[in-house]
């Protein structure tokens, strides 16, 4: 997918969003992803439809996709399970310890 670019004039910023389509409100769900200053040339989407990948011709970034993708990321970048806390902040089931 090719970053549009203003016709005249030069592009001040560009970036690379993404939707939940499925939301009840899909324009209010829109995230902007880090780091894609220079916009995306090529979006694809894995088979397993778990990571978007983004291009801008000189490198590529791979997204996670999905909640529980999100929080395997999230869990081995922290290095640790969740707090109950965070579990409730974030609207995740409890942790019941084993009897």
């Amino acid at each position: 997918m090719d970053t549009p670019k203003p016709r005249g004039r030069k592009a001040t910023k560009c970036s690379c969003r993404i939707w939940d389509l499925w939301a009840a409100n899909p324009s209010a769900s829109a995230a902007e992803l880090p780091g894609m200053a220079q916009g995306a040339r090529q979006i694809k989407i894995s088979w397993d439809s778990q990571w978007l990948l983004t291009g801008n011709g000189e490198e590529f970034d791979v997204w996670p996709l999905g909640i529980p993708q999100l929080l395997k990321v999230a869990q081995t970048t922290v290095g640790r399970e969740f707090t109950d806390s965070e579990r409730a902040r974030f609207g995740l089931r409890p942790v019941h310890p084993s009897s």
